[in-house]
């Protein structure tokens, strides 16, 4: 014969302890059930923050850059935002880091110190012209300027140069020039052509004059032989 369920139901038992559910103080039940409440609170708390720890992405390393690079990402609309650092309580003093946020999530930086302001006036410069001449606004570029305390002393000292001793130049030596040993050189002959000498025409003699002799008259006692007779 089955039992009834009010036989197999104990009933609270009131006793110095207080009322009891199955032989356990309520208190203690209570007392329990918030302990584990408590816990799983602390456990499902651990759980976020780990969860979240793994879930949110570490910051870039922000990668050197020159002021040709950067101003070049700003034309080519790269860049999304500007950071520029100053001292807290010393905006006078300028600015001390200029860093950029590309559109792909990297990022790049200037180098930092007193030192590069003039490159950091120059990109801000250039950001500006930027945005009112050629940026659209989903290019526009947005300059946020921020203030620490604290800033490393690096930062703040102005490089001093220090004077270099002067070069000697060395001096080459001079090259000392020779005057040309005269060579004596024995006089060429000049060949003198022959004078020359006028011989006198010679005379030609003439041929003697034939002079007229009267012929001889001969006598008639001259001789057959020639011989006159006396």
């Amino acid at each position: 014969m089955a039992k009834s369920n009010d036989a197999m139901i104990s009933p609270p038992d009131l006793g110095n302890d207080g009322p009891r559910f199955n032989g356990m103080p309520l208190s203690a039940i209570i007392m329990l059930a918030a302990g584990l409440a408590v816990l799983g609170g602390l456990l499902a708390l651990v759980v976020m923050t780990g969860r979240g720890d793994n879930e949110s992405p570490l910051p870039p390393i922000c990668l050197p850059v020159t002021l040709e690079e950067a101003s070049s990402a700003v034309n080519g609309g790269l860049v999304s935002r500007v950071h520029v650092l100053t001292e807290t309580g010393n905006a006078a003093r300028g600015p001390l880091a200029v860093t950029l946020d590309l559109a792909d999530g990297n990022c790049r930086e200037l180098p930092k110190g007193v030192q590069g302001q003039d490159d950091f006036y120059r990109l801000v410069g250039g950001v500006t012209v930027f945005n009112q001449t050629r940026a659209s606004e989903a290019q526009r570029v947005n300059v946020l300027w921020e203030a620490q305390s604290n800033i490393p002393g690096d930062l703040l000292m102005i490089p001093t140069e220090t004077p270099l001793p002067p070069t000697e130049t060395p001096i080459p030596p001079t090259a000392t020039i020779e005057a040309p040993t005269a060579t004596a050189v024995p006089p060429t002959p000049t060949e003198v052509p022959p004078t020359e000498t006028p011989i006198p025409p010679t005379a030609t003699p003439e041929p003697p004059t034939a002079t007229a002799v009267p012929p001889t008259e001969t006598s008639p006692t001259e001789t057959a032989a020639g011989t006159p007779t006396p």
